[in-house]
């Protein structure tokens, strides 16, 4: 069997009673850790029980049919195969998604492919990251014309992180069934195409930081200022996209974002402001930076509050801007629209992932027999 090496992750249980719950029963493959002991306990106790409740008082015709449903018991059938797609990144960065089949019983490992790969809408979307390379615009000779006329540009360019999505074709699928929208870019630049010529400085971050069903999230952070224009555009944060819509959408509602101004940021402001340099910090000195899925061995994915503070010092702990700090604290409840995809399917829940990768997300492909057949050929081409 192709499996992936597995050991235990260090994670925070979610919901956070999780962490009570029992670990799964390990039996060592060499590769994966398979759990079938407690469907054979079931069977076993079942038995047992039919033996010593008074069966042997009872008649003939309930005999037999006690010895029938001992039978089917130990003939029941294995749990039905799912087919799923589970993205991860290395410590270095380097991002793979794994084609995995399994049940209860036992999870094999189809196929491994480079970058991100995702189900959704009956498509396989990958993202791509690449990277912008903008002239930029030499504002001191174009001031020099009396701005008439482009731009000049200047002897050296700008580099940014640019990422997009790209739905990959089927083999297989009639043309005119599947129709291949062009590549999203989940971040363009904040500046009309028109006046992009002025641009002076730009500097442009992104990354994938996980998903939940058909939703993207990324982290980002965008600067961009323009010739003859003192209004510097400065912007960092995230965004979740719905790769079922296309279209951006943003995770909370407005009592799910209430409730996270009254529980999440409060416990965040607490320890934020036991650092130093922090301990005057009031809710107004607070925002919620960012969120993001958290992997959760066994379980499937929460989410993460990420809350930023800023101050008048440097204190190097830097994720967003100079003299802030970042703390993540756990959701207590997920919200409404991630609910369908917080419980991974069983390969997901059985497999787990040697120390140096991080999942990222999963979604189900089964039933989609050329995605599944799509994935498998990428994997013998890279």
């Amino acid at each position: 069997m192709c499996c992936t090496h597995v050991l235990q992750p260090n994670v925070v249980p979610f919901p956070r009673h999780a962490a009570n719950h029992p670990s799964p029963q390990k039996h060592d493959t060499g590769h994966l850790w398979i759990n079938k002991n407690h469907r054979i306990l079931r069977i076993v106790l079942l038995v047992f029980g039919l033996a010593f409740c008074g069966c042997a008082k009872i008649n003939s015709a309930s005999d037999n049919r006690s010895r029938n449903v001992t039978a089917a018991l130990l003939l029941e059938e294995e749990s039905p195969m799912e087919q799923v797609i589970m993205w991860s990144k290395t410590d270095d960065n380097i991002y793979q998604s794994a084609l995995l089949s399994g049940n209860e019983d036992e999870t094999t490992l189809l196929a491994k492919v480079p970058g991100i790969v995702i189900h959704s809408a009956n498509q396989l979307h990958r993202t791509d990251a690449s990277e912008y390379n903008l002239a930029l615009c030499d504002c001191a000779k174009w001031e020099e014309t009396g701005f008439d006329g482009g731009c000049p540009a200047q002897l050296h360019t700008a580099s940014g992180t640019r990422l997009t999505v790209t739905t990959l074709a089927l083999e297989g699928m009639d043309t005119n069934e599947q129709e291949i929208p062009p590549p999203m870019d989940l971040l363009p630049i904040p500046v009309a195409e028109t006046e992009q010529h002025r641009i002076t400085s730009f500097y442009q971050s992104a990354e994938i930081t996980g998903s939940i069903g058909p939703y993207l999230f990324v982290r980002y952070r965008q600067e961009v200022s323009l010739c003859n224009d003192n209004n510097e555009i400065k912007e960092s944060g995230f965004r979740v996209f719905n790769l079922d819509t296309r279209a951006e959408e943003y995770p909370l509602s407005e009592d799910e974002q209430r409730s996270i101004e009254e529980k999440q940021k409060k416990e965040a402001m607490e320890t934020i402001s036991n650092s130093t340099g922090f301990t005057h910090v009031t809710e107004n000195d607070v925002r919620l930076a960012q969120i993001h899925p958290i992997f959760i061995n066994g379980i499937g994915f929460g989410l993460g509050y990420e809350f930023e503070a800023r101050s008048k010092m440097n204190t190097n702990e830097n994720n967003w801007h100079d003299y802030s700090k970042t703390v993540t604290v756990q959701a207590d409840a997920i919200p409404k629209k991630f609910e369908p995809y917080v419980i991974a399917p069983a390969p997901i829940r059985r497999v787990q992932l040697s120390g140096h990768l991080t999942p990222g997300g999963w979604s189900n492909v089964t039933g989609n027999d050329l995605a599944i057949q799509k994935m498998i050929q990428l994997s013998t081409e890279g």
